[in-house]
């Protein structure tokens, strides 16, 4: 998964603006991304993570990610950030680390 750093456990974001910032990665979200990429994501070519669930299988756009996530937030009764919104571009299942210069 390119956007994941694995070993310091954290991952990419692109925002409004195009800045890409770097967030932590619970335990508990990297566990889960890689069982729902052996065992659950559809067999297709596109190296993005969050697909659709009906064909034609292709990648999430990045506002249907963040609608998605704003549902959870909201079902969990916890506060979205005040100082603007993250839209998440697709991640890619290709290993590898963000840009060195992305630090939020």
């Amino acid at each position: 998964m390119r956007d994941i750093d694995w070993h310091d456990a954290t991952f990419c974001v692109v925002g409004k603006t195009q800045r890409t910032t770097r967030l932590p990665l619970p335990q508990e979200v990297g566990d889960a991304l890689l069982v729902y990429g052996e065992r659950a994501r559809p067999h297709v070519s596109t190296p993005h993570v969050f697909l659709t669930i009906t064909a034609p299988v292709r990648p999430l756009s990045a506002k249907a990610v963040s609608q998605i996530a704003a549902r959870a937030l909201h079902r969990t009764h916890v506060a979205s950030p005040s100082c603007g919104s993250i839209s998440f571009m697709p991640v890619s299942i290709t290993f590898g680390h963000c840009p060195s210069d992305a630090r939020g």
